[in-house]
């Protein structure tokens, strides 16, 4: 990805890992069991490679990948 001038810490690894941390800790979740990563498989470009995404039950959409999101101008729209 081109570097970005907005963000002051693109190039720290501290916010790295912090962002790591948060995406895979399932406290964050109102029930506090599912991850970012339950649905969003790094194996799988953050997908989860099914039709309709599974989180709490099935959803009415995929769970989108992620693997490009930062060049995305639009999302949910």
């Amino acid at each position: 990805l081109p570097a970005d001038p907005t963000n002051r810490v693109a190039d720290d690894e501290r916010a790295a890992e912090l962002g790591r941390e948060l995406f895979f800790d399932p406290r964050l979740s109102g029930e506090g069991d599912l991850s970012c990563a339950s649905c969003h498989d790094p194996e799988r470009a953050f997908s989860d490679g099914l039709a309709l995404a599974r989180g709490r039950g099935t959803t009415t959409r995929s769970s989108p990948p992620l693997e490009y999101a930062a060049l995305q101008r639009w999302l949910f729209w």
